[in-house]
C-alpha cells in the first residue's frame, strides 16, 4: 500500500512545472486536472486518462467524475485529501493537501501562477473549497 506522505513526495517533484492546459509532462507542462492524475500515474494507481474537456470545463461533470473516481468525505481535509474547489462560482479547481499545520497547504497547478504551486490556505481559499475527496488506493 501507497502512503499519503509518499503521495505528496511524488506530488512536490511536479512543483514548477508550467501550468498548460491539458498538459501532462513533468517539469514541462500540467494543468490541474492532469496533476493528480499523473501523480496516481506514477503509483501505477490508474491506467487511464480524461483530456476531453474545455479549459473551463462543465462543472456538473467535473464532480461526477471526481465522484466516480474518488471518495468523497464530511471531514476537514488531512494530507494526501484531494480537494475540489470553486473558480468563478463553480467546482472546476482540484488540488493535493499538503499538510496538516494551521493553516494547511495545499499544491495545485494553478493558472494564475503559471505552475504548480505549494502555498498556505488562507481564507478566501478555504471558502472556495466545496468538496474533499479521500483518495481509494492510500492508507
Amino acid at each position: 500500500m501507497t502512503t499519503r506522505q509518499e503521495v505528496l513526495i511524488e506530488a512536490r517533484t511536479w512543483i514548477g512545472t508550467p501550468w498548460v492546459h491539458q498538459g501532462r509532462i513533468k517539469g514541462e507542462a500540467i494543468d490541474c486536472v492532469g496533476y493528480p492524475i499523473k501523480v496516481a500515474q506514477h503509483f501505477n494507481f490508474i491506467d487511464w486518462d480524461y483530456t476531453n474537456y474545455a479549459k473551463f470545463p462543465d462543472h456538473k461533470l467535473f464532480v461526477k467524475m471526481c465522484r466516480r473516481w474518488l471518495t468523497p468525505v464530511q471531514r476537514d481535509p488531512i494530507p494526501g485529501d484531494l480537494v475540489l474547489m470553486a473558480v468563478s462560482r463553480h467546482p472546476i479547481h482540484i488540488g493535493f493537501i499538503g499538510d496538516k499545520a494551521k493553516p494547511f497547504s495545499i499544491l495545485h497547478a494553478f493558472e494564475p501562477a503559471r505552475k504548480v504551486t505549494e502555498h498556505r490556505v488562507n481564507k478566501v481559499w478555504l471558502k472556495s473549497i466545496k468538496m474533499v475527496f479521500e483518495v481509494p488506493w492510500l492508507d
